[in-house]
């Protein structure tokens, strides 16, 4: 795995899946050569073994696909459930980004 810190595949809490719906979109940051776009979105998650709670998160999206992350949309999910903030998209045109991980999942 990439990255100091990180925890082995042995030590990793299981992952629950769920969906997650989205509540609002904020800022972006488009980033042209990769043809996606940094998103903050705030969401109301559901996934097994959790109570629902909402957080926000950075996912990189493509830019063909930012309209579809409108108020309301539901979007397949996981997450590590010793990081619920954490929330990874299980989708194609989406993917949790680590590099505005810090200041932006709360």
């Amino acid at each position: 795995m990439f990255g100091r810190g990180r925890r082995s595949r042995e030590q990793a809490a299981p992952r629950a899946r769920g969906h997650a719906t989205v509540v609002g979109v904020g800022k972006s940051n488009a980033n042209t050569p990769q043809q996606a776009a940094v998103v903050k979105v705030r969401l109301h998650v559901e996934v097994a073994g959790l109570e629902p709670y909402d957080t926000t998160n950075p996912w990189q999206v493509e830019l063909g696909s930012l309209g579809k992350l409108t108020e309301g949309a539901r979007v397949a999910v996981e997450v590590d459930t010793a990081r619920p903030l954490e929330v990874h998209p299980l989708v194609g045109w989406a993917q949790w980004s680590v590099l505005y991980a810090t200041s932006w999942t709360r």
